[in-house]
């Protein structure tokens, strides 16, 4: 009997664990309507969201919440009590310029919340990318479309299609764009278009998702490649050192496993908008 042993392709693209997935999805869920929420309700810092299965709080520093699995670096734990989300006071003298200038955070990020400022910047950022990593998880939409969807008047229609599933319908000029998410999905959506308004109140943009810089500049661009990947980045730096690597093809792929699973090979084809044979 001939037993094929060829190894696959070393750039083949592996279906996620399911634990890793979820894992993934958990904190970016969290991060993502904890962070939304207190920019658009204008919260003061410190603030508390539900992250890691209990209340965090939330301070204007690069670290903004405690790592899950690591100290976080640069001395922020140092100057911030992230137990009470409060600054330690009485400093030794060669923290006292750190601890000064978490005062400086604090009196300057709080004087107005409805301005994004260099930490609710950052924030914005934070929610935005993870929500980016949730609507590729559903949409199973690779990068290059995602990036050219656009958004102009913000009106749409919500229409079911298949069992547990709804499409989003809408014009951008002349041209028609949808996709199909999950029904329960479509309040997440619509949080995430509450945040879009948030951060292109100063300054417009056609598209659907945005490139939003770390540090605040006079425009926001287009997404830019790879922003998943930074995303990744960033959350093994600052907030999870075990935050699994998933990327728009691991996400269609886990997607695409699961629809033919669950809804059979026609189904799959409608929800994923493919042909059969591409499936």
């Amino acid at each position: 009997v001939y037993v094929n042993t060829k190894a696959p392709p070393k750039n083949e693209t592996k279906v996620p664990k399911e634990d890793e997935l979820s894992h993934a999805l958990a904190i970016s869920s969290d991060i993502f309507s904890g962070l939304t929420k207190s920019l658009i309700n204008l919260d003061k810092y410190p603030f508390q969201i539900f992250l890691f299965g209990k209340m965090q709080w939330i301070v204007p520093h690069e670290y903004f919440c405690h790592p899950r699995n690591f100290v976080p670096l640069q001395g922020a734990s140092e100057v911030w009590d992230y137990n009470t989300g409060s600054l330690i006071a009485n400093q030794p003298r060669n923290r006292r310029k750190r601890y000064r200038n978490g005062l400086l955070s604090l009196e300057s990020e709080n004087a107005n919340p409805a301005i994004l400022t260099q930490h609710r910047h950052r924030l914005a950022k934070w929610a935005h990318d993870c929500f980016l990593l949730l609507f590729a998880a559903n949409t199973a939409i690779n990068e290059k479309q995602i990036s050219v969807l656009e958004w102009h008047t913000g009106t749409y229609d919500v229409v079911p299609a298949h069992q547990g599933f709804r499409t989003v319908k809408w014009r951008a000029g002349n041209k028609r764009q949808s996709f199909t998410i999950a029904a329960k999905f479509v309040k997440r959506f619509e949080e995430y278009l509450e945040l879009r308004k948030f951060i292109t109140r100063n300054y417009a943009s056609k598209y659907l998702f945005l490139h939003v810089p770390v540090i605040p500049e006079d425009s926001v661009r287009p997404l830019q490649k790879g922003c998943l990947l930074k995303l990744i980045s960033a959350m093994r730096s600052f907030v999870d050192k075990d935050f699994p690597k998933v990327g728009y093809r691991q996400l269609r792929l886990y997607k695409s496993n699961y629809l033919l699973k669950e809804y059979g090979l026609v189904v799959a084809s409608q929800l994923l908008q493919s042909r059969i044979g591409t499936i």
